[in-house]
């Protein structure tokens, strides 16, 4: 019994971290509207009207997020 209870455990660890692989989050350029300046983020809150930033792009790396902030007319 207590064989089959690791290996459950072992198999769900192993199933969620292949799961989390297959869905990365993605990295979010953004203006925040109070100070005009170009951030990188990876994590982006509601966004809605009221935001405090307005996202000018989204990426599924940071090295491409990072290049089209130096290529944005916002970020310069």
């Amino acid at each position: 019994m207590k064989k089959l209870v690791i290996a459950a455990i072992f198999t769900v660890a192993c199933a969620g971290t292949a799961f989390a692989a297959a869905f990365p989050n993605p990295f979010y350029v953004a203006i925040d509207r109070s100070t005009g300046r170009c951030v990188m983020m990876q994590f982006m809150g509601a966004g809605g009207p009221g935001s405090r930033y307005h996202v000018m792009g989204t990426y599924g790396s940071m090295r491409s997020a990072h290049r089209a902030m130096t290529h944005m007319a916002g970020c310069h």
